[in-house]
């Protein structure tokens, strides 16, 4: 389903076609808001979820930017904020305590996932289309729409004023509840020895020491592009298999969720890997003849975007899995990469990364009694208006 915003109307095709426009430009919007990864996200999730697709329009009214959209039922504590589990069905994956989820709320969010590793408000976004058209194509939308009692947008902090004020001006309540998540990219591409220049002499010697130590084992590294991928997918969920990832062996490990990836998140992704229209990329370790680490992600629109990352516990301590992206980010500094998105937010891919956008939640609400008392409920458990 496509929810047009403005006066233009565009057949499906046409959708399809600037769409991929915009996203084949679009460093930043980069894997997760090409038009391939959307549809494949909605062929594998439909059953969780309703879709719909916000378009902002230019000035010569052709397609600035696309934002994909879902519409989920589930339910909320009193905070109403998730942990991870924007996507029905994906508070299976969060580990530790329960959180008490009595309030059924009808929630519109961008598109994303824990089997997709994806987190984030992503628009496919045409380099000149300003910020604020997407905030306002979003806010008239939202507004014209029934049957929703509550938004919750992951958006930059830079990017909260802007969207608050669009859906405030549309008529809707806007609250803001902190979140302080950072995701780490690399926006400054340069050579693996430029990139490793910028950190610490204490991380660069740790990292000639796992060189060293590789070179004795005789790993081999190497990264595949394209059809090549496909070849190794098996291999690289045999090794998933091995990794704590598979288990709950280390709760320690994982965090606030594990997800594993047999079952609908390898399905997914090697669905995505033989999408036209994307680029799979695969670096990975040998040691005789065995995987023991391995990455994959996806080169578009100039950017490269790590997605899954497994390796063997007892290659952990010699850092195989650091020695994998290191080969993927030279890689990319080869194909022209303009950036590299490290689509985490966790503590050791901070040794890499120049650039850092903190998440807070934006949470929007329409008029009516509903939507008021959860709003109020917000209030109450740290949101700001």
């Amino acid at each position: 389903m496509v929810l047009r915003a403005g006066t233009n109307r565009f057949t499906p095709a046409e959708v399809a076609a600037q769409w991929q426009s915009v996203a084949g430009r679009d460093a930043r919007g980069g894997l997760f808001a090409h038009p391939e990864f959307i549809a494949q996200f909605r062929r594998a999730f439909g059953g969780r979820a309703d879709f719909f697709d916000v378009l902002a329009l230019r000035d010569d009214g052709r397609v600035g930017a696309v934002l994909p959209m879902m519409r989920c039922q589930l339910r909320r504590g009193p905070a109403l904020v998730p942990r991870y589990d924007y996507l029905s069905g994906d508070d299976a994956f969060l580990t530790g305590p329960v959180r008490r989820a009595m309030i059924p709320v009808r929630q519109i969010s961008p598109v994303m996932g824990l089997e997709a590793s994806h987190l984030r408000l992503t628009a496919a976004q045409s380099p000149d289309m300003p910020k604020d058209r997407i905030w306002a194509a979003l806010a008239r939308q939202l507004a014209s729409m029934r049957r929703w009692d509550l938004a919750i947008l992951p958006l930059a902090q830079g990017d909260v004023t802007g969207c608050a004020a669009a859906a405030r001006a549309a008529g809707l309540h806007a609250i803001r509840h902190p979140l302080g998540r950072d995701f780490h990219a690399i926006e400054t591409m340069d050579s693996l020895d430029g990139i490793l220049a910028r950190s610490s002499g204490k991380f660069r010697q740790n990292i000639r020491r796992a060189e060293r130590t590789a070179a004795a084992d005789g790993a081999e590294f190497d990264v595949v592009s394209g059809d090549k991928v496909a070849q190794l997918l098996a291999e690289f969920a045999s090794l998933s298999n091995e990794s704590w990832k598979a288990s709950n062996t280390n709760p320690q490990k994982g965090g606030a969720l594990r997800v594993p990836y047999a079952g609908g998140q390898r399905q997914f992704y090697e669905t995505l890997c033989g999408a036209q229209g994307l680029h799979p990329v695969l670096g990975f370790a040998r040691m005789g003849g065995v995987m023991q680490a391995a990455c994959l992600g996806f080169y578009q629109g100039g950017c490269l975007t790590t997605a899954l990352i497994f390796q063997r516990p007892t290659r952990g301590a010699a850092s195989y899995g650091r020695l994998v992206m290191h080969r993927m980010f030279d890689w990319a500094h080869r194909q022209g990469a303009s950036r590299i998105d490290l689509n985490s937010n966790a503590e050791w891919v901070q040794a890499y990364s120049d650039s850092a956008e903190t998440l807070d939640h934006l949470l929007l609400f329409p008029r009516g009694p509903y939507a008021g008392m959860l709003r109020r409920l917000a209030l109450r458990r740290g949101a700001a208006a």
